[in-house]
């Protein structure tokens, strides 16, 4: 139900205030219910929006979303981009952390 209303609220209003935010939410409910593809998909079109503030917490999920697909490497790439991107990220300790356990899981075997 909540990604209807997200949809609804896109739908009226595509470049309004709230459609970048929509659309993350949209991610997010996807993420949740375990599409993690379809939730790439989304989370990749908060960038359509330039004046977005989701930028930092989509690129994130991005990373996210590829780990739990096991696509070690293109979710390092993301987390990457995490770091490089947005250094003032509040998500920046997270990603130098997840990139750490993938890393030691991608060297060792794990």
């Amino acid at each position: 139900q909540a990604t209807a209303r997200l949809q609804e609220i896109q739908a009226l209003e595509p470049d309004g205030d709230l459609a970048d935010n929509a659309q993350y939410w949209i991610g997010e409910c996807l993420y949740a219910t375990k599409d993690f593809r379809g939730a790439l998909e989304t989370f990749r079109g908060v960038f359509r929006y330039s004046k977005t503030e989701k930028d930092d917490d989509a690129q994130l999920k991005l990373g996210l979303c590829h780990l739990r697909l096991g696509e070690d490497e293109t979710g390092l790439i993301e987390l990457k981009r995490l770091v490089v991107d947005y250094p003032e990220s509040e998500y920046l300790a997270r990603a130098e952390e997840l990139i750490r356990q993938v890393r030691h899981r991608l060297n060792t075997g794990q």
